[in-house]
């Protein structure tokens, strides 16, 4: 069984720049998402990160491989908000596309299909 140790997850989030609280802070966007395995995270800057299990692509690196330190989510910038299914992951960008990768048999689509980076959302399937 995989597991991050507390110690471990100390270390990433200390890596990491969260937006402060303030009046101007919108709560229902999400600076950090779980999935089954694997964990993304939002910064400041508007980039997302990930790391935990990959054999789906969940982490969007161009990779199945895990990774246990944060890994950027390739070409996926001006985020507002993060979210996590079981084996695959969303990003609501400012402009108010969504982009996702991963799998998706596991929450997203009907066939099988690894999604190694993000793809824009479209109303076709």
């Amino acid at each position: 069984m995989k597991k991050l140790t507390f110690v471990g997850l100390v270390v990433i989030l200390n890596l990491f720049s969260f937006r402060i609280a303030d009046s101007s802070t919108n709560y229902d966007d999400n600076i950090i998402a779980a999935g089954f395995y694997h964990t993304l995270a939002l910064k400041d800057d508007g980039t997302v990160w990930a790391w935990g299990g990959n054999e789906f692509g969940q982490l969007g690196d161009e990779t199945t491989i895990d990774k246990y330190v944060p890994v950027q989510v390739h070409s996926l910038n001006n985020v507002r908000s993060v979210s996590c299914g079981t084996y695959h992951s969303l990003a609501l960008k400012h402009d108010g596309t969504v982009w996702e990768w991963g799998s998706y048999g596991y929450g997203v689509g009907f066939e099988l299909k690894i999604l190694k980076t993000p793809i824009q959302v479209t109303k076709e399937y």
